[in-house]
């Protein structure tokens, strides 16, 4: 059983975003494992200055780090390493740069509540409580599935954003693989039919699966994949769901990893859509009926 999970309770403040400057950076704009957008970002700026102001603004970010370098090394650390290793040989540098500078943040900006606040009813599981989850449940399945060669599936397009925030939690190696599946159409109502529209490219005869789900609603769909997975000749299936409405099940289904559970509302959000909107929102929030009023399937 899911974490049941109600409306997340924001300051109206935080609704305010300014729109004449880039936002200061915060703390997690560039990913503190040395590895990400914001990095390269940071990196490929840089490489793309002339030597005497690459030399100059290298310089500053190492001694704001408390490291004393020379011009002739800093050059000749640069230049060895190469613009493709530098993220992950030559942090000390690199992070510091992606760290204090606007651009590398302009370029991080995310699609939040207060971008689409006119179709927005509130917000409901913030990005904070979908990280700690996703991590969370990571953890238990890395230790279940540690020396199994798991292969991840998740149904395009909606669990994307899960998979990919979820993979990146786990501690052991894995393969992932797509299949998209539809029972919605182009309204927000299921229609009980599944149909395949891409399967998938692995063989999963002999192969531990775990399903990476958005969102369990009616459990129809999710029911027919672990079956299909089963009857394919799959090892082990088992599922992860970010989210579930136990209100709409129709059909039962066991949810090893069991996310938030959340009341009979329309949600968008983290790959969650409304005719192919909201997928980037980075929470999860109630949509305004009026948005989608009279297009109901």
């Amino acid at each position: 059983m899911g974490e049941a999970v109600t409306a997340v309770d924001r300051p109206a403040s935080s609704a305010a975003v300014s729109t004449d400057t880039p936002r200061a950076c915060a703390a997690d704009d560039t990913n503190d494992s040395g590895h990400g957008i914001g990095l390269m970002i940071g990196v490929k700026r840089i490489a793309r200055e002339p030597e005497a102001i690459r030399l100059r603004v290298i310089a500053h970010a190492l001694s704001q780090a408390g490291v004393n370098a020379s011009a002739a090394q800093i050059a000749a650390g640069w230049s060895s390493i190469g613009m493709g290793k530098a993220a992950s040989h030559f942090p000390e540098v690199i992070q510091p740069i992606a760290r204090n500078t606007s651009f590398a943040c302009a370029k991080m900006e995310r699609m939040r509540i207060a971008d689409v606040e006119e179709d927005i009813d509130h917000e409901l599981v913030s990005k904070e409580q979908i990280d700690a989850k996703i991590h969370e449940m990571a953890a238990l399945a890395s230790e279940d599935y540690r020396d199994k060669n798991p292969l991840l599936v998740a149904v395009l397009k909606g669990a994307v954003n899960t998979l990919v925030a979820f993979t990146q939690a786990m501690s052991i190696p894995v393969q992932i693989d797509f299949m998209s599946l539809s029972s919605y159409g182009s309204g927000t109502v299921s229609s009980g039919e599944v149909t395949v529209r891409q399967d998938l490219s692995a063989d999963v005869r002999g192969r531990h699966i775990l399903i990476v789900e958005d969102i369990v609603d009616s459990g129809r769909t999710l029911a027919w994949l672990v079956a299909e997975l089963k009857r394919r000749g799959a090892a082990s299936v088992e599922v992860f769901a970010l989210l579930s409405k136990p209100s709409r099940r129709e059909v039962d289904v066991d949810v090893k990893y069991a996310g938030y559970e959340i009341p009979d509302e329309f949600v968008v959000g983290f790959g969650l859509d409304f005719d192919e909107r909201y997928r980037n929102l980075d929470s999860i929030a109630v949509l305004k009926p009026s948005v989608y009023q009279g297009v109901q399937a």
